[in-house]
C-alpha cells in the first residue's frame, strides 16, 4: 500500500468531497469554483460555510459572495437542509457533539440571505418539531420570507403544530396585523387539551396586550388543573396583584398557591403569602421550586420552623454553608465538597437520618444526591444509582440535571461491567434493566472482547428495538422537556446497530489475525486498529444522546478534582486510546517495512488526536507524556524507515509539538522531493516568535481535607509535624500518589496549581486571606505520582 492509500485509510467523505486532514488539524480540499458547480462541490461549498459559521457565529463575506454566485444550486441544497430539521451537517466532534441549534441556524441564515418564498414550504415544517432552537431568528426569517397579505396562510398549519410552533404562528401574526381577543378565543378552543395550548398561553404571556384574556382564561372550568397553572405562572407580575392574591387565597391547588405566594414574598415581602407558604410547606413540602433568597427570609422570619431545623442539620452534616451564594464560589466548586465527601461512610448514616426526618425540606435533593455521592465513593453503585433517581424528584428538584447525568455517569463509567449493579437492599427501576443491558455491552467491548460485544449488542437490539427507552426514565424527573427532545433528535437505534456491525467486524478481524501468521497477522492487526481510529463512536455509551460532554462540562464532572474512574474510563471509552492499544500489537519486527512504517505514524497520529481531544483527556496521560510518545513514535519511524513515504510527514508532526526547526532542516535536506519539503521551507523562512513549550499544561489534583478517608496514616503523621509552621511547604510520595503540603496561618487560605513541560514540573502557590466567614481547614494536595516521576521539580510562589 503506498503513501496515497494510506491517506486514504484516514480520510472523510463529506457531502461527495474528500478532504483530509494534515498534523495540524486543518482541512484541506481542492475546490473549484465555476458558473455551474458539481453538486459535491456545492455540498462542499455549504459544508466550508457551515463549518465557518460554527466557528464564529457568521459566514465571512469572502465566502458569501461565492454563495451568491450559485442561487438557484443554493436554494436546492438550502431546501433539503431544512427539510431535514438540521441534522445533515452537524459532526459529533469528540465522538459526540450534537450541535442541532447551531445548523437549525445556519439554515435560516442561508434562508434570509437567499430571500426566497419557495423555501417556505420546507421552513413550515419546522412548525410541527417538539423543539424550535431559535424562535425568535425563525420568526424573523418567516416574516422576511411570507409576502405581505400571504401571513394568514400559518394558519393552516396550527392543526399539526407543536407548542413551539404555535407560539411562534401566532408572534409572526401578530407582527403583522393585531390580532384581536375573538381571534384568539376562536382559534383556541379545538387545542385545549393538545399541544399547541401551551403555544397560546405563552403567547399571551410575551404580549402584555393580552393579560385579562389569560386572566379570563384561567376560570375556564374546561380546563385541566395542569393547564391552570400554566396559566397563573404566565400571571406573575405587577400588574396582577390583587388576582394574583385572590387565586392564592381561593386555589385549592398547593402547586398554585405556592407558586404565587413565592413570587408574592420574593418580590413584594408579601408577610400573608409567607405565613400560606410556611405552612403549606411545612405540611406538604415544596412542590414548587423557591430560591436561596426567599428560603432564607422564610428560615428567618421562622425560625422554629422544619425548613429552618433542616437547613441547621444539612450544616452541620455537610460542614458548609447552606446557600451556595454564601459560599463566595462557583456553583460547582460548591457542590463538590464536604465534610460529607471526607469521610462518606460515617456521611451515609447521617444523610439517610437527615432524610427520614426532614423529608419535605426543599434539601431532600441535595441530600439524597450528596448521599449518593458518599455511595458512589465507597463502591457501592447500585445505591448510588438508587439515591441519585430520589434525587430527581426529591426536595425543590434543582439538582435534577446532575442527578440523571451522575445515574448515567456511575452506570457508564463506574459500573458498567456489571460489578455491584445488582443488590438485595436496592430495587431498581424496572426500565434501568435495558440500560443495564446495553451499558455492560459497551463494556465488553471496551475491553476488546467483540465477540462477547457482538452478541451482547444483537441481542439488546432483538429484545428492545424500536421501543421508547427513555420516556419511563423521565416521568419522575423535571427533564421532560430537555431529554425528550434529545431523545427524538437522536438516532438511538441507527447509532447501536452501526455499533453492533462493527463490533462484528472487529470480531472477524480479530480471528483473522489469529489465525493468520508473520506480515499477514501484521498487516490484519493494523487494519483491525485503524478501523478502531477510524470511528469516534465506536465506544460510545448512545444512553447519552450525544450529551455526555455537556454534562461533563455543567454537571460537576470536569470541575472536580482529579479522578481515578474518569482516567481510566478516558482509556476505555476513546477510540483514539484504544487505537494506540491496538497498533501496538503490531510486531514490528514481523510487519512488512510498509505496514511497520504505517503502525508507527499511525501511533504518533493517535497520541496526536489525543493531545487536542480535549480537556477530559488529562486526566488519563499528561500532555507531556503523550508528547514524548508521540515524538518516540516519530523518531522511531524516521530512523527504522527513512525511505518511507511518511519519513517527512513524521518529521513535521515532531515538529509541530516540539518546535525543533531541526525536524524542518531534516525534511528540507533528506526528503527534497517530498511533498512536506514547501511547508517546512516557509515555517523554516518565517520570523520565529518565542513560544512556550506546545506540551506545557496544567495537571490535575485532588484538595482533600488531612482527616479524609482516603489520606494515609503516614502523611497524616507528616502534616502533623508541620502545621504549626506557616512557612512550610513541601511534598512526599505515598504509593502512587504525591501529596503536596503548604501551610498557612489560620487566617490564611492556599491558592495551587501544578503545570509541566518537558523541561519538568512547576508547583506554583500563594497564600491569601480567607472572607471572614470563612473557617480555615487543613488540607493536603494530591496528584498521581506518575505525572512528576523522574522530572525536575521547581517551586514559584507568587
Amino acid at each position: 500500500m503506498g503513501r496515497k492509500q494510506l491517506i486514504l485509510t484516514l480520510v472523510c467523505t463529506v457531502s461527495g468531497l474528500f478532504v483530509w486532514e494534515g498534523p495540524t488539524g486543518e482541512l484541506s480540499a481542492a475546490t473549484v469554483y465555476a458558473a455551474e458547480l458539481p453538486d459535491t462541490q456545492i455540498d462542499a461549498l455549504v459544508k466550508s460555510a457551515f463549518q465557518q459559521y460554527r466557528e464564529s457565529w457568521q459566514i465571512s463575506a469572502e465566502l458569501g459572495a461565492q454563495l451568491d454566485q450559485h442561487h438557484k444550486q443554493l436554494l436546492a441544497v438550502v431546501d433539503k437542509g431544512i427539510s431535514t430539521n438540521g441534522s445533515v451537517l452537524a459532526e459529533r466532534e469528540g465522538a459526540e457533539q450534537t450541535e442541532p441549534a447551531i445548523e437549525w441556524n445556519f439554515w435560516l441564515n442561508l434562508a434570509k440571505r437567499l430571500n426566497d418564498p419557495s423555501l417556505l414550504p420546507a421552513l413550515y415544517t419546522w412548525l410541527s418539531a417538539s423543539e424550535i432552537p431559535d424562535r425568535y431568528l425563525y420568526q424573523e426569517t418567516l416574516l422576511q420570507l411570507i409576502p405581505q397579505g400571504k401571513e394568514q396562510q400559518l394558519l393552516s398549519y396550527l392543526p399539526e403544530a407543536s407548542s413551539d410552533g404555535a407560539f411562534t404562528i401566532l408572534m409572526t401574526l401578530s407582527e403583522r396585523e393585531k390580532i384581536t381577543d375573538s381571534q384568539l378565543e376562536q382559534w383556541y378552543l379545538p387545542y385545549r387539551d393538545k399541544p399547541q395550548w401551551e403555544g397560546f398561553i405563552n403567547f399571551l404571556s410575551a404580549k402584555s396586550d393580552y393579560a385579562d384574556l389569560l386572566a379570563k382564561w384561567y376560570d375556564d372550568p374546561a380546563l385541566s388543573v395542569e393547564q391552570q397553572r400554566q396559566i397563573a405562572q404566565a400571571l406573575l407580575g405587577d400588574d396582577h396583584l390583587d388576582l394574583l392574591r385572590d387565586i392564592a387565597m381561593s386555589t385549592k391547588d398547593i402547586y398554585t398557591e405556592q407558586l404565587i405566594d413565592a413570587f408574592l414574598l420574593r418580590n413584594h415581602g408579601d408577610r400573608k403569602a409567607a405565613e400560606r407558604l410556611i405552612a403549606s410547606s411545612e405540611q406538604n413540602g415544596f412542590l414548587v421550586s423557591v430560591d436561596g433568597l426567599t428560603e432564607k427570609t422564610l428560615a428567618e422570619l421562622y425560625p422554629d420552623s422544619m425548613l429552618s431545623k433542616g437547613i441547621a442539620e444539612y450544616r452541620k452534616i455537610r460542614g458548609q454553608v447552606y446557600f451556595y451564594q454564601e459560599a463566595e464560589g462557583d456553583w460547582y466548586a460548591y457542590q463538590s465538597y464536604g465534610e460529607d465527601f471526607a469521610q462518606p461512610v460515617q456521611a451515609i448514616a447521617k444523610w439517610t437520618a437527615f432524610l427520614n426526618k426532614f423529608p419535605l425540606h426543599p434539601a431532600a435533593d441535595d441530600a439524597a444526591y450528596r448521599l449518593a455521592r458518599c455511595y458512589q465513593q465507597t463502591g457501592n453503585f447500585a445505591q448510588a444509582l438508587h439515591w441519585f433517581l430520589q434525587a430527581q424528584k426529591s426536595g425543590d428538584r434543582d439538582l435534577s440535571y446532575d442527578a440523571f447525568g451522575q445515574f448515567l455517569y456511575v452506570l457508564d463509567t463506574e459500573m458498567a461491567d456489571g460489578r455491584g449493579v445488582h443488590s438485595a437492599d436496592v430495587q431498581l427501576p424496572a426500565w434501568t434493566k435495558a440500560w443495564i443491558d446495553y451499558s455492560q455491552a459497551v463494556e465488553r467491548l471496551r475491553q476488546g472482547a467483540y465477540a462477547e460485544a457482538n452478541e451482547a449488542l444483537k441481542q439488546f437490539l432483538a429484545q428492545y428495538k424500536g421501543k421508547d427507552l427513555f420516556q419511563p426514565a423521565l416521568l419522575s424527573a423535571d427533564l421532560n422537556s430537555t431529554v425528550a427532545s434529545s431523545a427524538e433528535r437522536y438516532p438511538f437505534w441507527e447509532e447501536v446497530s452501526k455499533q453492533q456491525r462493527l463490533a462484528n467486524e472487529l470480531a472477524n478481524l480479530r480471528s483473522q489475525a489469529t489465525n493468520a501468521t508473520g506480515e499477514e497477522r501484521a498487516r490484519l492487526q493494523y487494519k483491525l486498529a485503524a478501523l478502531i481510529y477510524r470511528e469516534p463512536l465506536l465506544f460510545y455509551n448512545h444512553l447519552w444522546l450525544g450529551g455526555r460532554q455537556s454534562f461533563f462540562w455543567f454537571g460537576q464532572i470536569k470541575t472536580m478534582d482529579y479522578n481515578e474512574t474518569l482516567a481510566d474510563y478516558i482509556g476505555r471509552f476513546n477510540n483514539y486510546s484504544q487505537a494506540i492499544k491496538a497498533f501496538s500489537t503490531v510486531d514490528l519486527n514481523v510487519a512488512d517495512p510498509e505496514t511497520a512504517a504505517k503502525t508507527l505514524y499511525s501511533l504518533a497520529l493517535s497520541n496526536s488526536k489525543l493531545l487536542e481531544y480535549g480537556e477530559e483527556v488529562r486526566y488519563y496521560a499528561s500532555r507531556v507524556e503523550l508528547g514524548e510518545q508521540l515524538l518516540g513514535y516519530c523518531h522511531t519511524l524516521t530512523e527504522r524507515y527513512p525511505q518511507s513515504a511518511l519519513a517527512d510527514d513524521a518529521l513535521l508532526l515532531a515538529y509541530y509539538y516540539s518546535l525543533d526547526r531541526a525536524y524542518l532542516q531534516q525534511v528540507v535536506q533528506n526528503y527534497p522531493q517530498g511533498d512536506m519539503v514547501t511547508t517546512a521551507k516557509e515555517l523554516l523562512i518565517a520570523k520565529q516568535e518565542r513560544a512556550n513549550d506546545p506540551l506545557r499544561s496544567y495537571l490535575p489534583y485532588q484538595t482533600v481535607d488531612v482527616t479524609d478517608w482516603r489520606v494515609p496514616s503516614d502523611i497524616k503523621d507528616w502534616v502533623e509535624q508541620n502545621k504549626q509552621n506557616p512557612q512550610y511547604r513541601d511534598w512526599k510520595r505515598s504509593g502512587d500518589w504525591a501529596y503536596i503540603y503548604i501551610a498557612s496561618k489560620e487566617t490564611e487560605g492556599v491558592y495551587f496549581q501544578a503545570a509541566a513541560d518537558r523541561q519538568g514540573v512547576t508547583f506554583g502557590f500563594s497564600r491569601y486571606a480567607l472572607p471572614k466567614a470563612w473557617q480555615k481547614q487543613e488540607q493536603v494536595i494530591r496528584l498521581p505520582y506518575r505525572f512528576i516521576q523522574q522530572k525536575s521539580l521547581v517551586w514559584e510562589q507568587n
